[in-house]
C-alpha cells in the first residue's frame, strides 16, 4: 500500500508515553493540565481541553459554537467522516467546498466563490472546517480573512457594551429629554442595522427583540419615574411631563451667554418675558406660546445674524473644552480621536481582521451622540449638568479602544509565537510535554 503521509514520531515522544504508564496515573493526574497548558501557551489560546480523539474535539469545538439546527458546516469532500459528521451531531447540515488539485486542501478560491453565491442565497455557512490534508498546512490567514468578511465564526455583541447604553440612555432620558431622545434614535438606528445585517441568520433576532423591548421601555424612563413620584410622595400630581418645544430651547438658548439681544438667560423665565413682550396673557407651553417663541427666535437671526453665529461659536468652544468626566480629555480632543481612530480602522478593515465588528458599531454610536449632543448643547446650553449621561458614552468609547488595541496586540503576539514555532518546530520545550 501507498501511505499518503507519515508520522513523525521521537524518543522523546516514545519516553513520554513510557514515561505515563510507569506513573500512578493513567485517565486522571498531573500529566493532561500539563499537556493542555503547553498547547495553549504554544498556540496562544487562554485555554486547551485534551480529548481522546480528533472527533470528540470536532464536537465539542462545533458545540461550542452553538452550531445547531437551522445552521450549514461546509469542509472539504477528501477528509474522515468526522470532519462531517460533528455539524450532524449538533443536528446542522453539512456541504462541501471544492479541493485543489495541487496541495489537496481546500481551494481558497473556490471556497470565495460559494460564499459569494451563499451571501445572495443567504445560506453562509456558520461553520467552515478546513482540513490540512496529509499535513500540508492550509492558506488559514486567507480563510481567517474571509470568515471576518462572510460572518462566520464570528462573536456576538458584548454585552457589557449593551448594559451600559442602556444605562446611559436611561439616564439621559431623566436629565433632560431631548439627550434621551438623541439616544434613543441612535440605538433604534444600531438595532436596525445589525437586523439588516442578520437578515439571513436563523434563531438570531430573539436578542435584538429582547433589546429592542429594553430600549422603548428605558425611553419611558421620565413619565415612569414621575408617576411613581406621585405614588410614593405626598405632593401635587404632575400629571405629565412636560417637554420644552424647539422654538423655546432655540430662542432661550440664545441667552445662555452673554449677548446683545436681551436675552437675559437660558431659563424658561426669558421666555416667558420675551412672547409677554408681544402679546401678554398668552397660556405657557400652548402652541401659541411657541409659535410666538418661532416668530421672535427667526427673527434674531436674520436681523443680527453675526451675533447669533458668535454666541454658538462661544457655546462649541466651552462644550467642545469641557472634559464632561475629570480624568477624561476635553470633549473635543475625545472626538477628534474617535473619529481619527473610527475613520482609520473601518478605511483599512481592521475591525474584520482583528475579529471586533461589533466594536464599529459601537464606537460609532458612540461619535454619532456625542455628535448629537453637541449640536444640541450649541443650540441649547452648553451646561455640564446635562452633559452628565455623556460620561457613560465616554467611558463606552474607552472600552472599545482598550479592546480594540488589547485583541490587536493578541493577535500580533499570536503570529509571532506562531513564526517562532514554525521556525524552531523541535524546540528545547517540546520534549517537556507530557502525553
Amino acid at each position: 500500500m501507498i501511505p499518503y503521509g507519515r508520522q513523525d514520531i521521537q524518543q522523546s515522544d516514545i519516553d513520554a508515553v513510557v514515561a505515563v504508564l510507569r506513573s500512578d496515573f493513567l485517565t486522571q493526574g498531573p500529566a493532561i493540565p500539563r499537556f493542555e497548558r503547553a498547547i495553549a501557551d504554544r498556540v496562544g489560546a487562554k485555554h486547551a481541553v485534551a480529548v481522546s480523539n480528533a472527533t470528540a474535539a470536532l464536537h465539542i469545538a462545533c458545540a461550542a459554537l452553538e452550531l445547531g439546527p437551522g445552521d450549514v458546516l461546509w469542509t472539504v469532500p477528501n477528509t474522515f467522516v468526522a470532519s462531517a459528521n460533528c455539524a450532524l451531531y449538533c443536528g446542522a447540515r453539512v456541504d462541501f467546498v471544492d479541493i485543489d488539485p495541487a496541495s489537496w486542501n481546500m481551494s481558497v478560491p473556490k471556497l470565495r466563490e460559494k460564499l459569494e453565491r451563499a451571501k445572495r442565497d443567504r445560506t453562509l455557512p456558520k461553520v467552515v472546517i478546513p482540513v490540512a490534508f496529509s499535513g500540508q498546512p492550509t492558506d488559514q490567514e486567507t480563510i481567517w480573512e474571509l470568515a471576518k468578511e462572510y460572518g462566520f465564526l464570528t462573536r456576538g455583541s458584548d454585552n457589557a457594551y449593551i448594559a451600559l447604553g442602556i444605562v446611559a440612555l436611561s439616564l439621559a432620558a431623566l436629565v433632560r429629554e431631548v439627550i434621551g431622545d438623541m439616544g434613543l434614535v441612535t440605538t433604534i438606528a444600531v438595532i436596525g442595522f445589525v437586523a439588516v445585517r442578520r437578515r439571513h441568520l436563523k434563531g438570531h433576532w430573539r436578542g435584538l427583540l429582547v433589546l429592542t423591548s429594553l430600549v422603548l421601555v428605558t425611553s419611558a424612563m421620565p413619565t415612569l419615574v414621575v408617576g411613581a413620584r406621585d405614588v410614593s410622595f405626598a405632593m401635587e400630581p404632575a400629571r405629565h411631563v412636560a417637554r420644552h418645544g424647539f422654538s423655546d430651547i432655540l430662542y432661550k438658548g440664545l441667552g445662555s451667554v452673554p449677548n446683545s439681544l436681551g436675552i437675559a438667560s437660558y431659563s424658561d423665565a426669558a421666555s416667558q418675558a420675551g412672547v409677554e413682550r408681544v402679546k401678554p396673557g398668552v397660556r405657557y407651553c400652548s402652541p401659541e406660546f411657541y409659535g410666538i417663541l418661532r416668530k421672535l427666535y427667526l427673527e434674531k437671526v436674520v436681523h443680527h445674524p453675526a451675533e447669533v453665529m458668535r454666541i454658538y461659536v462661544e457655546k462649541a468652544r466651552l462644550i467642545l473644552a469641557d472634559s464632561i468626566l475629570d480624568l477624561a480629555p476635553p470633549l473635543g480632543v475625545a472626538l477628534i480621536i474617535a473619529l481619527g481612530h473610527f475613520i482609520a480602522a473601518t478605511a483599512l478593515g481592521l475591525w474584520r481582521r482583528i475579529g471586533f465588528s461589533q466594536g464599529l458599531l459601537v464606537e460609532g454610536a458612540v461619535i454619532v451622540l456625542i455628535g448629537l449632543f453637541v449640536a444640541q448643547a450649541i443650540l441649547a446650553d452648553p451646561n455640564r449638568m446635562y452633559a452628565m449621561p455623556l460620561g457613560a458614552a465616554l467611558v463606552m468609547l474607552l472600552g472599545v479602544l482598550v479592546e480594540f488595541f488589547g485583541r490587536a496586540a493578541v493577535i500580533l503576539l499570536s503570529r509571532s509565537k506562531r513564526k517562532s514555532h514554525y521556525m524552531h518546530p523541535w524546540s528545547e520545550h517540546a520534549s517537556e510535554m507530557d502525553v
